[in-house]
């Protein structure tokens, strides 16, 4: 992982610990998936949030590892309340 990976997931690691009760909270319902909503990232770390606009893919395999790491449990990230030139369309 190179050095700006790095930090990146150090980021959402520390981003995750902070939400870390709603972590648990899906995880005893059995959720498969852990909604997070985009603004809340963003007024967390708002590099971080404009990255993950900027390259979506890269930055959620990253944020799933930083969740893993976390809380081992096995859950997909699901980004909500994203700016709408960001919103994929249902057609």
């Amino acid at each position: 992982m190179a050095e700006e990976e790095l930090n990146h997931y150090k980021t959402f690691v520390e981003f995750f610990e902070s939400i870390n009760h709603r972590v648990i909270h899906y995880k005893h319902k059995g959720r498969a998936w852990l909604k997070v909503d985009f603004f809340e990232l963003a007024m967390f770390n708002t590099e971080l949030s404009e990255v993950l606009l900027e390259k979506p893919e890269e930055m959620l395999e990253i944020a799933q590892k930083a969740l893993k790491s976390v809380e081992p449990y096995d859950m997909v990230i699901r980004f909500f309340n994203m700016p709408l030139s960001q919103e994929r369309s249902p057609w």
